[in-house]
């Protein structure tokens, strides 16, 4: 699915990131690197478990044409302690210029992000015509009247009307965007419309739908 935004063209993917084109840039939205490897107890599986989500990451990095990478929200499923941790490895790898947008405090700990490869921005990051915020906030996003804004920690969903099933979406407005989790995020928030213009970019097993602009 293609939209354009501030003369931007956005290309809005299953896999629930963003790639845009021009800017070779791909966005990605609560990533929660290392979930799936994590057991319940808090300790780390055996060392060769391979993270699904750094396979679906990689994969795109390979379809896409991507020399920057975006990170906003939940990045790593928890704060590290052990040096060996695959998902920090891997980004250490990656000859990309990576950007987090943390707001969280439990992730804020840079000793343990120093050798992979991110540059941790609290707060907000600016890239051209888009600033990025963990969790969108209207004051914030007042000092940005000319940027758009894109925002993660949501986990965004429309309701379909025929079924009633909940289904992950990319949920737009004229001033800001919220992106659907790309890790394993608990949990779908419904979203409610606040504007006519408003558009939900319904996400199902295998394509982003047709934009649901008005009811």
């Amino acid at each position: 699915m293609q939209i354009t935004i501030h003369g931007e063209e956005l290309q809005l993917l299953a896999e629930h990131a963003i790639y845009l084109p021009k800017r070779k840039t791909l966005w990605v939205a609560d990533a929660l690197l290392g979930k799936p490897a994590h057991t319940k107890t808090g300790n780390w599986m055996a060392p060769d478990m391979v993270d699904a989500d750094i396979i679906r990451l990689s994969n795109l990095l390979k379809e896409y044409d991507v020399e920057k990478l975006v990170f906003v929200g939940h990045l790593f499923y928890y704060a590290y302690a052990d040096k060996r941790t695959s998902p920090g490895e891997w980004l250490a790898t990656q000859e990309l210029e990576v950007h987090w947008i943390n707001g969280h405090e439990h992730d804020a700990e840079p000793m343990h992000y120093a050798k992979f490869n991110l540059t941790i921005h609290d707060g907000c990051y600016t890239d051209g015509p888009f600033v990025f915020m963990n969790e969108y906030d209207a004051a914030t996003a007042q000092q940005f009247e000319d940027k758009f804004i894109i925002s993660a920690n949501a986990n965004p969903a429309y309701e379909d009307d025929k079924t009633g099933q909940l289904l992950p979406c990319f949920y737009f407005t004229d001033g800001h965007a919220i992106l659907p989790s790309f890790g394993n995020m608990k949990g779908l928030k419904l979203m409610q419309r606040q504007n006519p213009t408003d558009r939900f970019y319904p996400i199902n097993a295998t394509a982003v739908l047709n934009p649901i602009v008005s009811v």
